[in-house]
């Protein structure tokens, strides 16, 4: 069967592949790749560009590859080295510990609060016209990495 652009564009995300790397890896030119993507369902382009892409995904890299399905519906199996697996719950823990702190300071943020960070962090005010959640993101990222310098004794 042949892949699809939804297809492309799943791939593309779960490896972090930017078209560029797709192109160095299938040999087909970017623009044919980003037209190839952009679209739904099988691309309009010749099968030979379409198979060079879907082996390229199929190759993948050294810490992922992807394997094509058509059944019941098309979509992508991720096949991931035990290094990305770990990082990936490692990564997992690490958010979930992160919303966690989002929701408890998000409860208890007032108005006066709000105004402060926005007042003492501008640039992120502007970043998010205010959106609460991820200003606070960004602040309990900041808080992370100031702990994490004191633990490891670097300043």
């Amino acid at each position: 069967m042949t892949i699809t652009s939804e297809q492309i564009r799943a791939a593309l995300g779960v490896l972090k592949w930017s078209r560029r790397i797709l192109s160095e890896k299938s040999g087909v030119n970017e623009k044919t790749i980003q037209r190839m993507a952009e679209g739904s369902g099988v691309p309009n382009t010749g099968a030979k560009y379409i198979e060079a892409v879907q082996n390229a995904f199929e190759k993948g890299d050294e810490k992922s590859i992807i394997k094509f399905v058509f059944d019941p519906v098309p979509g992508i199996e991720i096949y991931a080295s035990a290094e990305v697996v770990e990082k990936g719950l490692a990564d997992l823990t690490t958010d979930a510990v992160r919303i966690a702190k989002i929701l408890d300071a998000f409860q208890n943020l007032s108005p006066e609060e709000i105004n402060r960070i926005q007042k003492e962090y501008p640039a992120a005010d502007k970043k998010y016209s205010g959106n609460k959640i991820n200003i606070l993101s960004d602040l309990i990222k900041t808080d992370d990495s100031k702990n994490d310098h004191q633990g490891s004794g670097e300043e």
